[in-house]
C-alpha cells in the first residue's frame, strides 16, 4: 500500500518531517519527494501540490481491509488518522491530500477521489474495509 502526503506549505522539509516523526514509531517508511519512485510521481501528478511525502508500511493495507467494526478500529488505522488529522489542522499547511494506493498504471488503475473534511478521515478510511457496505 502506498500512502502518499501532498501540500502546499511554507513549512521547511524539516518542519515536515518533525510533524511525521511519531509515523516511525508504527513502522511507517518516510519518503521524501526526491526518493520516491519517476514513474509514481508522474502517475500522482494530477493531484500533487508543493510537497509530496510517501508513507511505506506493508501491514496497513491488510489492517485496513480487516478492520471489522468501525468502534474499534486497528491501532495502526487509528494512528494513521490522528496523524492525519493533526498534519490537516496545521496552520501552514494548505492543498491537503491522501493518496491510498495499492497499484498505480496509467490508462489501467481507475482513480476514485473523495473530498473529505479532517474529522472524517476514519469514516473515510473505514470505507476500504472489506466490512464495510457503504459505496
Amino acid at each position: 500500500m502506498h500512502t502518499v502526503f501532498s501540500f502546499d506549505t511554507n513549512l521547511s522539509l524539516k518542519e515536515i518531517l518533525l510533524l511525521l516523526s511519531d509515523l516511525k514509531n508504527y513502522e511507517f517508511l518516510i519518503l521524501k519527494s526526491d526518493d520516491i519512485r519517476e514513474v509514481k510521481k508522474r502517475y500522482l501528478e494530477k493531484y500533487m501540490s508543493s510537497y509530496l511525502i510517501e508513507l511505506k508500511n506493508d501491514n496497513f493495507i491488510g489492517d485496513l481491509q480487516d478492520w471489522s467494526n468501525f468502534e474499534s478500529p486497528p491501532i495502526i488505522v487509528e494512528f494513521f488518522s490522528d496523524i492525519s488529522e493533526k498534519i490537516a489542522k496545521n496552520i501552514n499547511i494548505t492543498n491537503y491530500s491522501i493518496i491510498l494506493c495499492k497499484f498505480a498504471q496509467e490508462n489501467v488503475t481507475e482513480d476514485k477521489v473523495l473530498e473529505i473534511k479532517s474529522n472524517e478521515i476514519l469514516p473515510a478510511l473505514y470505507n476500504m474495509s472489506k466490512f464495510s457496505y457503504d459505496l
